[in-house]
């Protein structure tokens, strides 16, 4: 077995595979249940940093709030973007962000989902996993639900980043969102999102 994830072995790949997927259907459901704890958990650390600036942005009222009197807005920002935030603050920009992440989910979070046929690498630690709803596709004579070879259907794209050892959502759709005043989206080419 070798260790060498540029050229991994069916069975690394597909352990790969499984574990990312795996973390993304974790997260789409935790979506589902407004499990808004989960959610950020769920978020890369450098996803999470830049919902919070694009908050802080967006609301730079927020700054004037008596509990971010005296902290730089970089150290506010911080704060925010914590695992699990205790500033004050959290419940106004808990309640947009997720807000902002249900409305890129487009609703599919409330459907039942499978995976796409594969997962797609961008990088040795970057993967895109594409969630397709259930109920568009079509049923084969026993039933069961399959992606035809070479048929386009409906997907929602979930940018997934493995950070110490554990995969977690680092975008949604084809954009990746970077840290900044403000943040700044990236596009992803498109044959890696297709």
């Amino acid at each position: 077995m070798t260790d060498n994830l540029d050229d991994p072995t069916p069975e690394q790949y597909a352990q790969f595979s499984t574990e990312v997927s795996s973390a993304g259907f974790a997260w789409i459901e935790a979506v589902h249940r407004h499990d808004s704890a989960e959610v950020w958990h769920g978020l890369d650390s450098s996803f999470r940093p830049a919902l919070v600036q694009q908050w802080l942005y967006d609301n730079p009222s927020s700054l004037a709030d008596p509990s971010a009197v005296g902290i730089a807005r970089d150290d506010l920002a911080a704060m925010l973007a914590e695992e699990q935030p205790e500033h004050p603050l959290w419940q106004h920009c808990e309640r947009v962000s997720m807000r902002a992440i249900r409305s890129a989910t487009a609703g599919i979070e409330d459907m039942e989902v499978g995976q796409g046929p594969r997962t797609r690498a961008i990088s040795v630690d970057l993967e895109i996993v594409h969630l397709i709803p259930m109920e568009d596709l079509p049923v084969d004579a026993d039933g069961r639900k399959y992606h035809p070879p070479g048929a386009a259907v409906k997907s929602l794209p979930l940018v997934m980043h493995l950070s110490e050892g554990e995969w977690k959502v680092a975008g949604i759709g084809a954009r990746l969102l970077s840290p900044g005043w403000p943040p700044v989206w990236t596009e992803l080419p498109q044959e890696l999102v297709e």
